[in-house]
């Protein structure tokens, strides 16, 4: 995570059974057993698991619909939540507010996508002059996608369904913040380099997506937790993560929404600078002052 260096990052492998051609089917656990989720559990202390980042490409819903009808996968992501792991997952790319099973999970938080640069496109309208009306298209340089703002919501994306191919489409959630399925915070998700697992003259593309934008979220988690951990430790001496309502609210407190949820943009983006100073001061106003251990042996040596 580049925004979140020095992390540890542990992937675990899922088996699906509908991988293409070129993938190992039979590698790691299978995606709708719990041996998962039973696994990252049980080795939560035993490799300070502290942040779970989830995208799953979603055919047909089969996915949502397989984990819903599975009683156990709410139970092991009550758990996660209770021993302190914050799990975000990716809102999906088809720019609607269809119910999705992971993202509406109350432990479980959803993440939007936003663009990190302005970008142009062509757009269409339609102007009517007395009895004749036409259609012409135009160059808008902020039309596509503008820094900071939601990626969706444009006309252009509904008559493509959203392909990837000219606009990017950030599904959404719903608008109060007592709806379980709602966009919680967005990140980059547009035009974002990523590199590439295979060999190549260029190791690096442009991806899109909000599987994209949740590691990003992930990260600035993984900061939040760090910057409180110093904060606690230079006035205590010990380490304590936050609480995943406190790492919740710090992520809130730092997102460009100012506190205000948008159907679209959640608490919006995060500000990272923002959120460690403020995760580092919290941290520290939470710990207890720092009291020496007692003495053993105070007499004075000549």
């Amino acid at each position: 995570m580049t925004i979140a260096r020095g992390a540890k990052v542990i992937f675990v492998n899922i088996d699906i059974d509908e991988a293409p051609a070129n993938l190992d089917r039979d590698e790691g656990f299978h995606l709708w057993k719990e041996d998962a989720w039973e696994w990252i559990y049980d080795n939560q202390a035993k490799y300070d698991i502290d942040v779970i980042s989830i995208s799953l490409g979603n055919k047909e819903g089969k996915i949502e619909d397989d984990m819903r009808q599975n009683f156990w996968f709410n139970d092991w992501i009550s758990k996660l939540r209770s021993s302190g792991v914050f799990i975000a997952a990716a809102m999906g790319n088809d720019g609607t507010n269809k119910n999705s099973y992971l993202t509406s999970h109350p432990d479980i938080f959803g993440v939007g996508s936003i663009d990190h640069e302005d970008r142009g496109g062509w757009r269409k309208t339609t102007k009517r002059i007395g009895w004749f009306s036409f259609t012409y298209s135009y160059w808008d340089d902020d039309y596509q996608s503008v820094k900071g703002q939601f990626s969706g919501w444009s006309d252009q994306a509904l008559e493509l369904g959203c392909s990837h191919e000219a606009v990017y489409c950030s599904s959404y959630g719903g608008s109060s913040e007592t709806d379980p399925f709602k966009t919680d915070f967005v990140m980059p998700g547009n035009g974002v380099p990523v590199a590439l697992d295979v060999p190549r003259d260029d190791n690096w593309v442009y991806a899109t997506g909000t599987s994209i934008s949740t590691p990003y979220l992930s990260a600035a988690a993984l900061i939040a937790i760090s910057a409180y951990n110093m904060g606690y430790h230079s006035k205590s001496g010990q380490y304590r993560d936050p609480s995943v309502n406190k790492l919740y609210d710090l992520l809130k407190w730092a997102s460009s929404q100012n506190g205000i949820l948008d159907q679209c943009l959640g608490y919006g983006y995060v500000d990272l600078v923002e959120l460690y100073n403020e995760a580092y001061q919290r941290g520290y106003n939470d710990a207890p002052s720092y009291v020496p251990p007692p003495c053993t042996y105070c007499g004075v040596i000549k």
